[in-house]
């Protein structure tokens, strides 16, 4: 993959507004990134579906364009201290699922709502464990993040540089605890960070529409 130079950001954000009306890479960049395990569900019941949104919001630091992260809380439930983007459950007074993206990510990290511009939209993806259907949206604020977590359901918020996991190295196979048995899954891993699952995936379409810009 080729590497972003830095001061680049203005130029990333024109590129990921255009990118994003076009077709999607969707399941092809999916499927690079999905869990051995994930053949083991039963198809989406659109009947019984729950709906959520996450933000993929990058912002530029020090000449870097960087993306926010989560580390969940340990609970009990099938996303038990996982990396994820900010996000989470639709609500009725959302209106829109871009709504539930920016009011989830200033419930969770802090971030307010005013300060976060919505480029557009990623592939739609279904979460098996979870039964969610995920609209991922990429947004943009400009400047450095004030995290300010809610501990009730973050244990930790972070940043990674997009130079960073656009290299080779950060693709990998790891092993990972999932249905309560060891599987070894494809992910990205860097600065001691294992992103994997729908994150990962979501994680990798993102990557490949910023691939698509060969002059980054």
């Amino acid at each position: 993959m080729p590497i972003m130079e830095p001061m680049q950001f203005d130029q990333l954000i024109k590129h990921l507004e255009h990118s994003l009306k076009q077709p999607l890479p969707g399941v092809k960049a999916h499927t690079r990134l999905f869990p051995p395990t994930r053949s083991e569900f039963p198809p989406i019941n659109f009947s019984a579906v729950k709906i959520g949104a996450v933000l993929a919001m990058l912002f530029s630091q020090n000449g870097q364009t960087r993306l926010t992260f989560i580390l969940r809380q340990k609970y009990n439930g099938v996303h038990s201290g996982q990396i994820s983007f900010p996000g989470g459950g639709y609500e009725e007074n959302d209106l829109t699922y871009s709504k539930t993206a920016t009011r989830e990510t200033q419930e969770e990290i802090g971030v307010p709502e005013e300060e976060i511009k919505i480029i557009g939209q990623l592939s739609q993806l279904y979460i098996p464990p979870s039964n969610f259907l995920v609209y991922p949206f990429v947004g943009y604020i400009q400047k450095q993040p004030n995290y300010k977590p809610d501990i009730t359901e973050v244990t930790e918020v972070f940043d990674l540089s997009l130079n960073e996991l656009m290299k080779e190295e950060c693709f990998q196979f790891q092993p990972v605890i999932s249905r309560s048995k060891q599987v070894k899954v494809p992910c990205f891993v860097t600065q001691n960070r294992l992103i994997w699952g729908a994150t990962a995936m979501i994680l990798n379409e993102l990557l490949e529409i910023i691939k698509q810009g060969s002059d980054f």
